[in-house]
């Protein structure tokens, strides 16, 4: 059986961003598990999971399991303006986690 709980904590020590999939036929991460690595410290990208320009309305799905995760705003990279999101990418992976905590 997989530890979940090693796994978040992993993406934290790591900086590695996991991506909660808003298509319908995926919805990875599920809510439960995104509540989870909220508590943990994990940070996160919805992601539409688009192939065609009418899956970008799949993003709510998404953003209904990260609220049911309790996700704050400032825990996704898709909040982000560009400049901040170019910083981010240029990081250590180490010092990524510092730097979303730093934004408040």
């Amino acid at each position: 059986m997989m530890d979940i709980d090693e796994v978040f904590a992993a993406a934290v020590r790591t900086g590695t961003v996991l991506e909660i999939n808003a298509s319908p036929e995926r919805l990875d991460l599920k809510s439960d598990h995104v509540r989870r690595a909220m508590e943990l410290g994990v940070v996160f990208a919805v992601n539409s999971d688009s192939h065609r320009t009418h899956q970008f309305d799949n993003m709510r799905f998404g953003i209904q399991t990260a609220k049911r995760g309790w996700v704050t705003s400032s825990r996704f990279i898709n909040t982000l303006n560009y400049p901040e999101l170019e910083a981010f990418l240029k990081l250590p992976k180490s010092d990524r986690y510092q730097f979303i905590y730093s934004r408040g």
